[in-house]
């Protein structure tokens, strides 16, 4: 039942990002609230494993895409990033890194796997201080 929510709510955005291009601060907020939201959905959706590993990397991957159509990004290197972020990230607290120490992992994976560290950085911090 979650898994079709969780469906629905990335239809709907990248529904919203197909609707979204008035101005650049309405985008960039957009893009904070959407990526915000869902990067709390899924979250907890992985925590209450409503949703497996493979599932939540590939959300991410397409939350990050549909914050970046939004903002007007890059939409693949978004994608990209996100998934590689997210994965970093939690290896590195799994590994044992402090919760700060591994969202600065993952920001700078994200980084360098082309998406901005700014984008990023909520999701990670979310995924970490849920895992603690």
């Amino acid at each position: 039942m979650y898994r079709g929510r969780l469906l629905v709510y990335t239809i709907l955005c990248l529904i919203i990002t197909i609707f979204l291009a008035f101005t650049d601060n309405l985008r960039s907020n957009a893009a904070t609230q959407l990526q915000a939201t869902g990067a709390s959905h899924l979250g907890h959706a992985y925590l209450n494993h409503d949703i497996s590993y493979i599932e939540h990397k590939a959300l991410h991957a397409a939350l990050g895409g549909a914050t970046a159509l939004v903002s007007g990004n890059d939409a693949a290197s978004a994608a990209l990033g996100a998934a590689v972020a997210e994965s970093t990230g939690e290896a590195a607290f799994l590994a044992g890194f402090k919760p700060e120490n591994s969202a600065d992992i993952a920001k700078i994976a994200g980084a360098t796997s082309g998406l901005s560290t700014v984008s990023i950085s909520g999701t990670t911090k979310s995924v970490i201080i849920n895992l603690t």
